[in-house]
């Protein structure tokens, strides 16, 4: 990650302005860039900012960095710890003022929540599975962030809103942010590292993390950094915001298992929450009293075989707001937090928005189902799928559960119900009616899915669609397409079937490695169970659980 994309040009002409690293940091950058280290010159440099050595002492006596005696001044701290592992405290403690002024509470709050969380976590990560030292980690973490606080400091209230809608749609801040900028908050953090000259591999594997592809092109110093980073993060992800489907997201290059061990995972969780708030009383920060993060634990771990939603279910709860919490990312309507962000640029330096990185509302939601106009249209010719007893059901699911273990790859089963059309004609035509629905949707996902899809008519409104090789994920993205297709294709007119009146509800299920002699029968009433609690959400709502 080299050249700034031609969008991220303006912001990091302001940077040069208004962000420098203090003088403390840039000179013990400096002092430790010597070929001859002067370690009495370094503890006089850090001596010179009271506050940020006290900082420093109580930070290496806390529980993050687990030193065996405590560390009474900034000579024993360097000499257990080293000079490297000083300077970057320095660096992670000893960021530009102008950064954090202004800001809300709650802005401050959640940023630092996800920061804090994400260094330690990287910390922790870096030491239990790749058995290298967490400091870098631990700063690249910190770090990683920080330019969500410049896009804040100069986009003003309508980014801050623009936070707002992403984090209470869970949606993904930094693909929209792309999509409309040109360029994401991540990227601002590697050019503003690299503008204050701080050590490459922080810098290098701050930009690319995230990204397979990028940390490919890693040396693999750099690289191995990119990937504890970004394993840290989808852990923080999961942690703060709930979400069990980041677990199977917990992946790391062919040189590493593509899981995380999970025995020591769920005890580096069980640890992370105190050190969070420790670090936090340290830093003399305030961080969002809702934080539990052994919630992520109970969700992933408790070998469920039943979605968080069905409790409230059979409770009678129909809050949509509670019975979603646990559903994933609603791709298709990522367009619209695109949008917020989109006006946010444009009000803040007073021109009309780039066509070229602006959101079209129908462009982006047709991209997000993935459905052509003429692939959806039901040929008069084409075969009735036959109606699948439940017999044969659970014989169809044994077998691919049989295949997907033998060839070592995950399975989901997706229920589609179609509701609503009773209500705009007579039996006979509802009949009809709900038969050319099903023969759309199963067009749709024989067009859509990857491989080869086992579409099962269960019932007159009922759709079982088996998909080997589907992970969690991607069945829930394809899950929320389909049932989105009514309002999708009504709104374009791409459709001979009036579907004003039609809704569809999914439920999915998903084994990621099938074991020995897994019942077929508790795959089919997990993703029955979603289907429930779907119903009960609302119209056009998708629940999925992942079964461990």
């Amino acid at each position: 990650m080299s050249s700034a994309p031609r969008e991220l040009e303006a912001f990091l002409n302001r940077l040069d302005r208004l962000y420098s690293l203090p003088a403390v940091a840039s000179q013990v950058l400096e002092l430790t860039e010597r070929p001859r280290v002067d370690v009495r010159q370094i503890k006089e440099c850090i001596e010179c900012d009271p506050a940020l050595t006290v900082k420093l002492l109580r930070t290496v006596n806390s529980s993050v960095f687990g030193l065996s005696g405590k560390v009474e001044d900034l000579n024993q701290a360097i000499s257990l710890l080293g000079i490297k592992p000083l300077k970057m405290l320095v660096l992670g403690f000893n960021l530009p003022r102008k950064l954090f002024r202004g800001l809300e509470e709650k802005v401050l709050g959640r940023f630092w929540c996800y920061s804090l969380t994400r260094a330690v976590a990287a910390k922790d990560i870096s030491t239990a599975f790749w058995d290298m030292p967490g400091d870098e980690p631990f700063i690249a973490g910190l770090l990683q962030d920080l330019g969500l606080l410049v896009l804040a400091q100069d986009l003003g209230d309508p980014f801050l809103r623009f936070l707002d809608k992403i984090h209470e749609k869970r949606a993904d801040v930094r693909e929209i942010e792309r999509d409309t900028m040109g360029f994401d908050h991540v990227g601002l953090t590697y050019h503003l590292l690299k503008k204050w000259n701080l050590p490459d591999i922080l810098a290098e594997a701050i930009g690319a993390s995230g990204s397979e592809e990028a940390i490919a092109q890693l040396p693999p110093e750099p690289a191995r950094l990119a990937w504890i980073i970004t394993q840290a993060d989808i852990l923080t992800t999961g942690v703060i915001e709930k979400r069990s489907d980041c677990w199977d997201r917990l992946s790391g290059p062919d040189a590493v298992p593509r899981r995380l061990p999970e025995e020591p995972l769920a005890k580096l969780v069980e640890n992370l929450q105190a050190k969070v708030e420790q670090l936090a009383q340290v830093m003399s920060l305030n961080l969002p009293q809702e934080m539990e993060f052994t919630e992520l634990l109970l969700q992933a771990h408790a070998q469920l075989s039943t979605v968080a939603e069905e409790a409230a279910a059979e409770r009678g709860v129909t809050d949509p707001d509670r019975a979603s919490a646990a559903t994933g990312l609603d791709t298709s309507s990522q367009w619209e937090e695109a949008v917020w962000l989109t006006q946010a640029m444009a009000s803040k330096h007073g021109s009309e928005p780039d066509p070229s990185t602006s959101i079209d509302a129908e462009n982006q939601s047709e991209e997000h189902v993935a459905l052509a106009t003429a692939p959806v249209r039901v040929s008069p010719g084409r075969r009735e799928i036959p109606l699948t007893s439940h017999q044969d059901l659970v014989r169809e699911v044994a077998q691919a559960l049989a295949t997907c273990r033998q060839s070592r790859e995950p399975l989901s089963l997706l229920f589609l119900e179609i509701g609503g059309l009773d209500e705009s004609g007579s039996g006979s035509e509802s009949a009809s009616r709900t038969k050319k629905v099903l023969k759309l949707l199963e067009t749709a996902c024989q067009h859509t899915a990857e491989g080869s899809p086992n579409c099962l008519r269960l019932r007159p409104n009922l759709l079982g669609v088996l998909l080997p090789g589907h992970d969690r994920p991607h069945v829930t993205e394809l899950g929320q397409s389909l049932v989105r297709l009514p309002e999708t294709l009504g709104a374009r007119g791409s459709t001979e079937l009036d579907l004003a009146a039609t809704h569809i509800s999914g439920g999915a299920a998903t084994i990621p490695l099938p074991p020995k002699n897994f019942p077929a029968s508790q795959l089919i009433e997990s993703a029955e169970r979603c289907l429930q609690a779907a119903n009960l959400a609302g119209v056009g709502t998708l629940k999925s659980i992942g079964i461990y």
